[in-house]
């Protein structure tokens, strides 16, 4: 019922984001968003910061898309830039500071997309994903949204983890997951629209939290209707078990390794 409340709350703002067909040649997207700067650094001057947008491609390499913006005092941007279906990065920079998050694939196509605020988390989930792409893994922007904390974003902002660490556990729990699913008898299809059904869920996230949702109330929707996809696919209740079972438990090796509040975090989200 959370899920089902928040996507319907959301439903005006999602007729205004971009939809999901190819780019038109010439076609501009404008992206709207803010930065927050982190806790330990709230009376930092937000305004100043230039922003860019890069396409993503299928194996981690960045093309920079033409246009910039500069934030404003409370940290808000509107930036126009070539529009585009492959995942894009968006990064804001100014002295000290670097800022930076993901839109999903195909959501860059037209018209204004708001991005969820650019957060030490959403930074690191920005460098895991690109790392894992990078090592030829299939993991989309949603995976590593699911896979990546609030305190293992703290754990690579401060070096404890890198995100060459975290992408390769990334790889490892989907990596479980899929063979789980297939070894339960699902077919590649059955795979790929659970697959499409978390990307589904993250949108939401994605425009709850640019709604200023709670981020706490945003994740915990993200969690289970991440959770409901599997069934949502069609996907028989042995093979939505195996599969949950076995990316928790690929999970729970790396939080072992990765200790603190990471390590807390991880399990927790393995459950």
């Amino acid at each position: 019922m959370r899920i089902l409340l928040l996507t319907l709350s959301l439903l005006p703002l999602a007729a205004c984001d971009a939809g999901s067909d190819g780019p038109a040649a010439g076609a501009t997207v404008t992206f709207e968003g803010r930065v927050e700067a982190p806790a330990e650094a709230r009376t930092a001057s937000l305004e100043g910061a230039t922003v860019t947008a890069a396409a993503v491609s299928a194996s981690g390499t960045t093309q920079g898309l033409e246009g910039s913006a500069t934030t404003s005092a409370d940290g808000r941007f509107s930036l126009e830039a070539a529009a585009t279906d492959a995942a894009v990065r968006l990064e804001a920079a100014a002295d000290g500071v670097r800022a930076a998050g993901l839109v999903e694939a195909g959501a860059s196509t037209s018209g204004t997309v708001r991005a969820a605020p650019l957060t030490v988390e959403t930074t690191a989930e920005a460098d895991v994903y690109v790392e894992a792409r990078r090592r030829g893994s299939p993991a989309r922007v949603s995976d590593a949204a699911a896979f990546v904390t609030a305190a293992v974003a703290a754990s690579v902002a401060a070096g404890t983890a890198s995100a060459a660490d975290v992408a390769v556990a990334l790889e490892a729990a989907l990596a479980a997951e899929r063979r789980a699913v297939r070894d339960a008898g699902a077919a590649d299809d059955e795979v790929e629209t659970f697959r499409d059904r978390r990307d589904d869920a993250y949108r939401t996230y994605r425009l709850a939290l640019a709604a200023s949702t709670s981020a706490e109330v945003a994740a915990a929707a993200f969690d289970e209707a991440t959770a409901e996809a599997y069934l949502e696919a069609d996907l028989s209740a042995r093979a939505a078990a195996r599969a949950a079972r076995a990316r928790a438990l690929a999970t729970a090796r790396f939080a072992s390794r990765a200790g603190g509040a990471a390590s807390t975090s991880l399990r927790a989200r393995a459950r």
